[in-house]
């Protein structure tokens, strides 16, 4: 794999700023997105001075959808990688050219939040109608179409017809 200061050519999403969220401790920063990659440092819980942005995996097809490149302090050059799960969008300092939606359901109900593109995948929040969301990126299969999103609740999955 290679190193996130030579993927740059391969960023789908503008930076966005977001906040670390971890239970405790702080957020390790790897050399590349991988568990067992070299740590390039951490991010203290709760910071929200740095941006964050998706990439498109070279020799895959899909997303990278548990990691974002992050630019510590808001530079110009990523540092590495982070688990996208520990990240929540800011969505009051906006996106720049980045795509954002609010997601549409009925009034009073709320449409899951989930780790993975899946129906049975864990929910790890709950959307309500007019909820802004920044689209990372949009699956589509045969049978459902699913959009990765960094919304205030964390970065997961929706299901996109719920989206506006």
């Amino acid at each position: 794999m290679r190193k996130a200061d030579t993927i740059m050519n391969d960023i789908i999403t503008e930076p966005f700023k977001g906040k670390v969220s971890t239970e405790s401790g702080s957020l390790t920063i790897r050399d590349n997105p991988s568990t067992s990659s070299k740590k390039n440092g951490t991010l203290e819980h709760n910071s929200t001075s740095h941006k964050f942005s998706g990439y498109y995996l070279e020799g895959s097809s899909a997303f990278a959808e548990a990691w974002l490149l992050v630019y510590v302090n808001g530079t110009g050059t990523p540092k590495g990688f982070v688990s996208a799960r520990y990240i929540t969008w800011l969505p009051s300092y906006g996106v720049g050219s980045c795509s954002s939606t609010t997601v549409n359901v009925a009034s009073g109900e709320y449409v899951n939040l989930r780790q993975k593109a899946s129906k049975s995948s864990s929910a790890i929040g709950k959307l309500h109608k007019g909820d802004k969301v920044l689209i990372l990126y949009k699956k589509n299969s045969p049978n459902d179409g699913w959009t990765q999103v960094a919304t205030a609740e964390g970065t997961g999955w929706i299901m996109t017809k719920f989206l506006n």
